[in-house]
């Protein structure tokens, strides 16, 4: 019953969600028609039913393809030193040209960000109670918060935009440098965390007090602001709120989408702007047939297994058997195409084949929050009795013996590791190799089967950033010069 009742909610969510982006979509072309009797905004966000739908459709760009849909994970996954690309899409990883920018990414994270604006801006001047305005500018400012940390993160210097802005004056707009647009997110995230709702039920996919303390975690982490990452994550730690599931294999199940271990996550429905994510890390098999006469498969395979991920774990470790197998064979009997090392359980959603998988995107969870700590509070302190009892948490849920008596560097490479295996392809890997200042190094040491020698020859730490989207220049010079190397 409380499976049905999770899926039953989530339907609702995701539909409003769906419906309010495509009214608001609409929205700008009839506020210039200025039609007589139309709702303006200000008329809108008169009660708490018509803020709450406003909101919803705020989240709508999270879920797009070039969002999490596919693009954000997948820069972050394909390729590095877990995870290569299909054989045939390899040539194709020169790094001989700076590439599009990734524009559809930046259009989307700016939508969002023009949303929340809007809510922060009409629900503060509205007549509603300010309980319901905290609660409601608390989770817009998260989403605010949540869009700039990715353009922030992917781009570098970006235009920041905090209010309700016409368009022509947005598109004049130059980049403000990363500093003041951290201290905005941290703005942002804060507000959240001081009048964010406690909790949607079993809702995880928005934002609330706690997501906004966690995801701070992991973002004061990027910032090297370690003693407030620790204070953050262990805030969440000993809240009670959160905690691991007792198996590895159960976080990734559909029935524990709203399961103790989940924070935060992007919520996707089988053939209803889904995701790619399983699709992207499951192999071709004997299951589905294709339009090619005599071929069949599940997945889109474009992310492989990298030579060098099944050596990362240690042995028994159980998070490997479910994050990549050395079988042909699946339990009913359908071979994967592909004889040698692919990705496990944790991705695969045969029920939905190739780009229409169900399975929510799991933006952080509770694993990640432990390491957090561990690793913050290490690099401030050094080891202590709680860095050593939230590591070994992850550990032994892994199967894995305690570890003990390290020193400050060998804790540091311990949290590291654990990080790299707990959380193989959610969409983080290229982030923390960046902050940890080995990402170049990394990436050129990658054997010819990862990424081809001419690939390697090519690769700069100007890769580490995206460049501005050359359509976005073309519309606004003032976003010259471009990121470093472009």
């Amino acid at each position: 019953m409380a499976k049905n009742k999770t899926k039953h909610m989530k339907h609702i969510v995701y539909l409003l969600i769906l419906s309010i982006a495509l009214t608001t979509g609409a929205c700008n072309k009839l506020l210039e028609e200025d039609p007589k009797g139309l709702l303006t905004p200000e008329q809108f966000f008169q009660s708490e039913k018509e803020v709450e739908q406003f909101i919803l459709g705020a989240y709508a760009p999270i879920r797009n393809y070039d969002f999490y849909g596919m693009s954000w994970w997948n820069r972050a996954e394909a390729i590095n030193d877990q995870v290569t690309v299909r054989e045939d899409l390899r040539p194709g990883w020169t790094f001989a040209s700076s590439g599009d920018g990734y524009p559809l990414l930046w259009k989307w994270a700016y939508t969002g960000i023009n949303s929340a604006n809007m809510i922060i801006d009409r629900v503060g001047a509205s007549s509603l109670n300010d309980e319901v305005k905290k609660a409601a500018i608390g989770e817009a400012r998260f989403l605010r918060g949540f869009y700039y940390f990715h353009l922030l993160t992917g781009y570098g210097k970006v235009p920041l935009i905090l209010e309700d802005t016409p368009a022509d004056i947005a598109m004049v707009m130059g980049r403000t440098g990363v500093d003041s647009i951290w201290s905005q997110i941290k703005s942002d995230m804060l507000f959240a965390v001081e009048n964010g709702k406690d909790n949607f039920g079993n809702i995880k996919s928005r934002g609330t007090k706690w997501s906004a303390l966690a995801l701070l975690s992991r973002m004061y982490l990027y910032r090297h602001e370690y003693v407030d990452a620790a204070k953050a994550a262990k805030t969440v730690i000993e809240s009670g709120k959160y905690g691991l599931e007792g198996d590895f294999a159960d976080v990734f199940l559909e029935e524990n989408e709203a399961g103790k271990e989940v924070v935060f996550s992007v919520a996707f429905m089988a053939g209803v702007g889904t995701s790619s994510y399983a699709s992207f890390f499951t192999t071709r098999s004997d299951w589905e047939s294709s339009s090619t006469p005599g071929k069949f498969w599940n997945g889109w395979a474009s992310n492989r297994v990298g030579s060098l991920l099944p050596g990362m774990f240690e042995p028994g470790d159980l998070r490997k058997d479910q994050t990549v197998v050395n079988v042909n064979v699946l339990d009913n009997n359908k071979p994967f195409v592909r004889d040698d090392w692919n990705f496990g359980p944790k991705f695969w959603d045969f029920n939905n084949p190739r780009a229409a998988s169900a399975k929510d995107f799991l933006v952080m969870r509770f694993a990640e929050v432990l390491l957090n700590y561990a690793e913050a509070e290490n690099e401030e302190n050094g080891p202590s009795e709680d860095t050593y009892n939230a590591l070994n948490a992850v550990r032994e849920r892994a199967g894995l013996l305690p570890l003990a008596g390290l020193s400050q560097e060998a804790f540091r490479e311990a949290v590291r590791h654990e990080r790299g295996v707990e959380l193989v392809g959610e969409g983080q890997r290229k982030w923390d190799l960046i902050r940890w200042g080995i990402w170049l190094e990394t990436m050129k040491s990658l054997p010819d089967h990862d990424l081809p020698a001419i690939g390697r020859d090519n690769l700069t730490a100007r890769f580490e950033l995206f460049p501005i989207p050359d359509i976005e220049i073309a519309k606004n010079p003032n976003l010259l010069p471009n990121n470093p190397g472009y």
